[in-house]
């Protein structure tokens, strides 16, 4: 079983004491985060109030990952090419 990762959003303080906090989006779009501080969790559902206000303090996003590149013609694998099929009445593949 392949278990979901999430990923970081960026660094921000904590809305209870101010603290810096890591954000995070699980795959099913939760914003997260967790105060060490504080010991405060704060969770958001996508396009809610609470997001936002969340993502308001974020003060140094997280890089945006580049897509990787695509690769050259010469570096995708050709298949190999089918044999013909040898006929019933082939008196060379006897």
């Amino acid at each position: 079983m392949v278990r979901a990762t999430s990923e970081k959003v960026g660094r921000g303080t904590c809305l209870h004491c101010g603290e810096a906090v890591t954000y995070r989006r699980s795959a099913g779009g939760m914003l997260k985060a967790a105060c060490d501080a504080c010991d405060m969790s704060a969770y958001a559902p996508r396009n809610s109030e609470a997001e936002r206000a969340m993502l308001a303090t974020i003060k140094n996003p997280a890089p945006v990952p580049e897509d990787p590149p695509k690769p050259s013609p010469k570096d995708v694998p050709q298949e190999p090419q089918a044999r013909p099929r040898n006929s019933v009445f082939d008196v060379g593949a006897l």
